[in-house]
């Protein structure tokens, strides 16, 4: 993504995460799922790679019920906005080294959350 992305497609990608930001404030789960699944198509697509762009778009909506789950959790909504931001930040800056540490943490505090049933 760090080679790939234009301005635009880091605006679209900000546009996102502040947006889930604030649906997250006004406690609108169903936005947030939508900006979540938006800003995770986003960096799939601005990969530059067709297939794994769907291959990580379709696991991604086959795990819908736990990631609902997830952000219905009190907290996790938040941690896990912030962490976009995070990662989006490392984008913006072209650290692709600190993205993929910031994307791994992610990955992992979702599927702890997940297991955890938060």
């Amino acid at each position: 993504y760090v080679k790939n992305a234009t301005d635009a497609d880091l605006q679209a990608l900000k546009n996102a995460v502040d947006l889930q930001d604030f649906y997250c404030n006004q406690h609108d789960n169903e936005n947030v799922m939508a900006k979540d699944s938006e800003f995770h198509d986003l960096i799939y697509v601005g990969t530059g790679s067709h297939i794994f762009a769907e291959t990580l778009a379709s696991l991604h909506k086959k795990l819908v019920k736990y990631r609902r789950a997830s952000i219905e959790h009190i907290g996790r909504a938040a941690k896990s906005i912030e962490e976009h931001k995070a990662i989006y930040n490392a984008l913006s800056a072209r650290d692709a080294e600190n993205a993929v540490k910031l994307m791994n943490e992610h990955i992992a505090n979702a599927r702890d959350s997940i297991l955890k049933g938060e």
